[in-house]
Order: structure tokens, then C-alpha cells, then sequence
């Protein structure tokens, strides 16, 4: 018998003072005084489940928010391997130097910051993200079958969890848009041979859109 565990990836609050730079994996502080936002969000979440945050304080700063604002969870907990991609030493720079520099290296890319392949200097590839996100949220799924779980995270994990759902692919999920307060609903089941199986019910919905939510 196959039991779904619901995932719902919620990215974090806009984050302050880093306007016009890439902030990657730095512990950036956000901006959490929209209280409507917040109460918006947790009408489109489930009432209660298991509120699992990265280690960054944006992300933990929103979920505690998210708590304010009524969401009940009945157990929370951190992992570091939830966080964002690190790009190095381009961390900091303004976002059109870190483009000419991911174009000077030959690494490009149209929907992401830099090729996925890539790794900046000092930092870590898309590649890289997507191999520590999908271990940890595989250990999500062994330990909480069934369950609801709120997962405050970033877009490039949101971005990674959503390439492994069935009929999705590498390039499609760096396409979307994640917004900030959005919320990724993605259903991981595990079947009988204990292998799992992702399916992406929708992406990038704000609380505002809860009416329309099946």
C-alpha cells in the first residue's frame, strides 16, 4: 500500500539590504512585518503538520511568522541541507557582474544564474544543490509517511524538488518562477519496493490564490 506525504515548499520572505546583489547561501535577514501576507499563506497551507525550515535565518525567520500567523506546527526542525545554493565568491557582487562573470566562464544560462553543470569559484553547482536537497527530502519522506509538511526553503531547492516529479525535467523547473510567500505543492510517495515517486500538483501559488486550491 502507498501512502502520500504532502510537501509544501514555501520560499522565504523577501530578504533586506541585498538589493541589486546576489545573496546566494549568505544568512541574509528578510522582511516579515506583512502580516496579511502571512495570514494569506497559512489559509492556503494545512492547519498543522511537521515545519521543517533550512538552517538560514530568512527561512526561520519565516516560519516562525508563519506560526504567528496560525499555522500549528507539531514538530519543528531545521536542516542545513535545505538551503540555498552557494555561489562562492560571487556572493555579494551585483547581479549583472555575476552575469558577466558566469558568461566569462562559458556558463551562462537562460533561466538560471549560472549553467547547472557549473561550479562558481568557492561555491557549489546546481548539480550539487539538487544531490543534498533530494538526500535530505528523501529522509523526509521515509520518516514522516503520510503526513503534511511545511518546508520553508529558497528557490533553488524548490526549483530541484520539483525536477524529480514525474514529467518534469531539469530545464522546466529552473523556468519557474518562485516568489517570495509562494507556495510548491509536490506529493512524494513511497511504493512497496521502497522507491519514490514525486508528483508536482502546482507551483509558485501565494496565499491569495487559497480559493482556488484543490
Amino acid at each position: 500500500m502507498t501512502e502520500t506525504t504532502t510537501f509544501w515548499w514555501v520560499r522565504h520572505a523577501p530578504v533586506t539590504g541585498f538589493d541589486g546583489r546576489r545573496y546566494g547561501a549568505l544568512d541574509v535577514d528578510c522582511d516579515i512585518s506583512d502580516t496579511a501576507a502571512f495570514q494569506a499563506l497559512a489559509g492556503l497551507l494545512p492547519a498543522r503538520g511537521v515545519l521543517v525550515t533550512s538552517a538560514l535565518r530568512r527561512a526561520k525567520r519565516t516560519a516562525s511568522a508563519l506560526e504567528d500567523a496560525g499555522f500549528q506546527a507539531v514538530e519543528r526542525l531545521e536542516d542545513a541541507a535545505l538551503g540555498e545554493q552557494s555561489f562562492g565568491d560571487w556572493q555579494g557582487q551585483p547581479t549583472d557582474a555575476v552575469a558577466r562573470a558566469a558568461a566569462a566562464a562559458g556558463a551562462a544560462h537562460h533561466h538560471w544564474i549560472v549553467d547547472p553543470e557549473f561550479t562558481p569559484p568557492g561555491g557549489e553547482s546546481f548539480r550539487a544543490l539538487e544531490a543534498r536537497v533530494m538526500h535530505a527530502v528523501r529522509g523526509l519522506l521515509a520518516r514522516y509517511r503520510g503526513q503534511s509538511l511545511v518546508v520553508v526553503s529558497h528557490g533553488g531547492p524548490i526549483r530541484a524538488a520539483c525536477m524529480h516529479g514525474e514529467g518534469w525535467s531539469l530545464e522546466r523547473a529552473l523556468a519557474l518562477t518562485i516568489r517570495n510567500l509562494s507556495v510548491t505543492r509536490i506529493d512524494g510517495l513511497r511504493e512497496a519496493n521502497d522507491r519514490a515517486v514525486w508528483q508536482v500538483r502546482w507551483t509558485g501559488r501565494l496565499g491569495t490564490d487559497h480559493g482556488q486550491v484543490a
